[in-house]
């Protein structure tokens, strides 16, 4: 129950739950990522973008969205998506060697 905003559930009844979670599938792996590399994320399977989205919704979904309005939610969301993209793409974590 919600006691100073919305929570994450409401804001999927109200706008869909495709559409929440396409805040959270807002970045472009080229953007970060060369041909090459995206690639070998996919042929070896390691990373789903829909898959972290869904994770992400679930582990929120009873939860404030901590801001007045959804638009304020969703704009920090998608920022917030893309900082860590970045984070982890400058990390080994995407760092591979070519075998």
């Amino acid at each position: 129950m919600s006691d100073y905003t919305i929570t994450l559930k409401r804001c999927s009844e109200v706008y869909g739950k495709d559409e929440v979670l396409s805040w959270f599938l807002e970045y472009n792996l080229s953007d970060y990522l060369t041909e090459e590399q995206i690639f070998l994320i996919k042929s070896r399977q390691v990373f789903n973008p829909n898959f972290l989205a869904t994770m992400i919704f679930n582990h929120y979904y009873f939860r404030e969205i901590a801001y007045e309005t959804p638009e304020m939610f969703r704009h920090f969301a998608i920022e917030k998506m893309r900082e860590v993209m970045r984070n982890l793409c400058s990390s080994y974590l995407f760092s591979f060697t070519y075998i």
